[in-house]
């Protein structure tokens, strides 16, 4: 990705040597949204969860046992309902598809590899 214009015609706007990406400007929202995605896609990344609202913030961790852990901060005003299955380690819910997360609230879900809920 080169500059088309001004100081910095024919420069470098995007630049990559192996993993590590370099960018010197400062694109529209959807320019920098398809840059994004397809470097995700280059690095073999992938969220966490899918089709949630940006305010919403999504991270899952593993441990060696196997399961996996699905932690959500609801950053935003509107509650979230996020497609997730397990045990909810501060509520002791069960979700069995989707779970609920309140405005201003978290969730931290117990998966499991067998997609059962962990007792």
């Amino acid at each position: 990705m080169r500059y088309a214009a001004g100081p910095l015609a024919g420069g470098p706007a995007l630049t990559r040597n192996g993993n590590a990406w370099y960018l010197t400007t400062r694109p529209d929202p959807g320019t920098l949204d398809r840059w994004l995605a397809w470097m995700f896609r280059e690095a073999g990344v992938a969220p966490a969860v899918h089709a949630v609202p940006s305010h919403l913030e999504a991270v899952r961790r593993g441990h060696p046992d196997g399961d996996t852990y699905l932690f959500l901060i609801n950053h935003g005003t509107d509650d979230v309902d996020v497609p997730a299955a397990g045990k909810d380690l501060l509520t002791g819910a069960v979700a069995a598809g989707a779970v609920r997360v309140p405005a201003g609230e978290v969730v931290v879900l117990c998966e499991t590899t067998d997609g059962g809920v962990t007792a």
